[in-house]
């Protein structure tokens, strides 16, 4: 049988990043939590859904890839759907 996987964008920067946050908010997603490594974020996307019972269409996982200086920085973000009983930040709620 066919498994849905959590959805996956990068974002460069921090134009795309405010672009793709912005999208998600109208689709009802908020920010739940940032790490610095991708296995740090996938495990508390299983959390996610153990705790609250979430799908993997309640959850997107956002790699964004920032310059700083001369170097790179990557965030590893999580979005959850609001009003599963997660809380998730969303700007003017």
């Amino acid at each position: 049988m066919w498994k849905r996987r959590v959805v996956e964008d990068v974002t460069f920067g921090l134009a795309q990043e405010v672009a793709l946050r912005q999208r998600y908010q109208k689709d009802g997603f908020g920010l739940e939590s940032a790490f610095g490594n991708e296995r740090q974020a996938r495990a508390r996307i299983e959390e996610l859904k153990r705790k609250f019972g979430l799908s993997e269409a309640d959850i997107r996982l956002v790699q964004n890839i920032a310059k700083v200086g001369a170097q790179e920085k990557i965030t590893w973000q999580v979005y959850a759907k609001g009003g599963k009983g997660v809380n998730v930040f969303l700007p003017g709620s």
